[in-house]
C-alpha cells in the first residue's frame, strides 16, 4: 500500500512549475508561485523526502530517435514468478512502464522499439521463450495522438472541489 502525501496549493504550484521546467531554478519557482525560494527548496525537499519527487526527468519525442513502435503488451505469468518477471522487465531497456494489473492477465507493460523485429526479438525472445510467462497479448499503437507522463495537478484540484 501507498503512503499518501496530502499537498497543499503551494506543493500542487511548485509540482506544476516543476511538471512544466524541471531546470527552473528554486528563484523562479518562488516569483512564480509568490512564495520566497527558501519556502520553495524546503518544500521541495519535503516532498523528496516523503518519495513524492522521485527525480527529474526531460521529455524526449522518441519517434525522432528511431523509436516508432510503441507496444502494450499483456502478460499471463505463472503465480509464483509474478515479482521475478516484473523485475526482469523494470530492468529492460525497452521497457517504460510496468503495471501489475486486474482481469484476466497479470502485467501490463509499455515498450517501445525501432521496428518489429525488435519487438519480435522481445516478444519471442524475452517473454514467450522464458518458463515464467504462460501468454502474451500485444498490441502496437497505429499513431500517438497524445503521450504524457504528468497529470495537471492544479486542473484536478479544481475538479476536486466541485
Amino acid at each position: 500500500m501507498v503512503d499518501e502525501y496530502d499537498i497543499d496549493e503551494l506543493d500542487r504550484k511548485i509540482l506544476t512549475k516543476l511538471q512544466e521546467d524541471g531546470r527552473k531554478s528554486f528563484r523562479e519557482i518562488a516569483k512564480e508561485v509568490d512564495s520566497t525560494a527558501v519556502t520553495v527548496i524546503n518544500r521541495v525537499d519535503k516532498m523528496k523526502d516523503h518519495g513524492v519527487i522521485k527525480g527529474y526527468t526531460v521529455d524526449i519525442d522518441y519517434r525522432k530517435l528511431g523509436y516508432k513502435i510503441v507496444a502494450a503488451i499483456e502478460l499471463i505469468v505463472k503465480g509464483e514468478h509474478l515479482q521475478e518477471v516484473e523485475e526482469r522487465l523494470f530492468e529492460h531497456p525497452n521497457v517504460s512502464a510496468v503495471y501489475e494489473i486486474t482481469g484476466d492477465t497479470d502485467i501490463l507493460l509499455i515498450s517501445k522499439f525501432k521496428d518489429r523485429d525488435e519487438l519480435g526479438s522481445f516478444v519471442v525472445g524475452d517473454l514467450l521463450d522464458s518458463d515464467m510467462v504462460d501468454k502474451t497479448i500485444t498490441h502496437v499503437a497505429f499513431d500517438t495522438y497524445m503521450e504524457r507522463h504528468n497529470i495537471d495537478l492544479e486542473e484536478l484540484e479544481t475538479v476536486d472541489e466541485a
